[in-house]
């Protein structure tokens, strides 16, 4: 065989690990000593975006990991407040200045298993998906009440198969492909939603409505904690009306006004049932005062009215 019949074997593709980050500095730095022992031939490269801006205690993180850190790793200051101007920062810094094959999103109240990001790779490769989302389990800072036992607020996606799903709704643990990105239309978060929250799965139904391609990694295992100001009825209640408010302004954007009507009416008769199940099954009453919440925040949105959940920082 000659000099020119030899092939190079392709390089391992490149994933940036975006991480967006807002007055949590001890909990973005045990994420990032989780993403340090990654166990992975994949080439890796850290950003932190921090909303603070220059000055951020994010940025101070960065600074006192770098020298010693396994990976890349670079700040990113974003001094415009908001969750999707943070995110948007990510998106541009990883495929247009890094160039890089993949955008692995993870927040800073979590931490990840030493196989997360090889877990999350390996899905994506197997199911061809453009968007693919882990297993996120919660880690409590102290005892949880009894009522949290089963909570999708708390436990996410517990019963999902791994394969491809309809849709990823949330940037908690995500791997999205720069190649599948573009073919999509290179879509950005849209800054209406930067203190409500909800515009990650905004983000996501515009990509499926582009053909962007979804799949779910149960072993991709990323822990996400929870400190006690999470863990009152207060915070979840108020977490599914924004969750309502969010669904019904994605419905109202994406499936026009009569599929709106149509959610509307069917969050009327969900109010109707839910309060009866509430008494038959003492047990679940959380789970049916909490879907009760979410119809209302569906009225709320349909009347204009939104939570700004992002305004408040919870945990450090």
């Amino acid at each position: 065989m000659n000099a020119d019949q030899h092939t190079t074997a392709p390089a391992d593709p490149f994933i940036c690990i975006g991480v967006p980050t807002f007055k949590r500095p001890k909990g973005l730095m045990e994420l990032l000593q989780s993403l340090a022992a990654q166990q992975t031939p994949l080439r890796l490269m850290i950003l932190v975006a921090d909303n603070e801006g220059e000055g951020g205690a994010g940025m101070a993180c960065v600074k006192a990991l770098a020298a010693a850190y396994p990976y890349p790793i670079k700040a990113l200051p974003v001094p415009e407040r908001g969750i999707s101007q943070v995110r948007n920062a990510l998106l541009h810094e990883a495929f247009h200045y890094q160039s890089a094959d993949y955008l692995a999103m993870i927040d800073d109240d979590e931490t990840a298993e030493p196989t997360w990001i090889q877990a999350l790779y390996d899905a994506a490769k197997r199911y061809g998906a453009t968007v693919t989302g882990g297993k996120v389990n919660p880690q409590f800072s102290s005892p949880p009440p009894a009522w949290t036992e089963g909570i999708n607020l708390y436990y996410r996606a517990q019963t999902t198969p791994e394969g491809r799903v309809n849709l990823i709704e949330g940037t908690t643990a995500v791997l999205i492909e720069a190649a599948g990105w573009r073919q999509s239309g290179a879509q950005r978060f849209d800054p209406r939603y930067a203190l409500t929250g909800g515009g990650d799965k905004e983000f996501f139904t515009r990509m499926k409505k582009a053909g962007a391609q979804f799949a779910y990694a149960g072993r991709a295992l990323s822990y996400e904690r929870f400190d006690t100001s999470r863990l009152s009825w207060k915070w979840a209640t108020q977490r599914s009306r924004r969750i309502g408010q969010g669904d019904m302004r994605i419905h109202r954007l994406h499936s026009g006004w009569l599929k709106s009507l149509i959610e509307l009416l069917k969050a009327m008769m969900l109010m109707g049932a839910l309060p009866v199940l509430w008494v038959i099954f003492p047990l679940r009453r959380a789970f049916y005062a909490l879907k009760i919440q979410r119809q209302i925040g569906k009225f709320e949105a349909w009347m204009g009215r939104s939570i700004s959940e992002y305004a408040t920082t919870h945990g450090q």
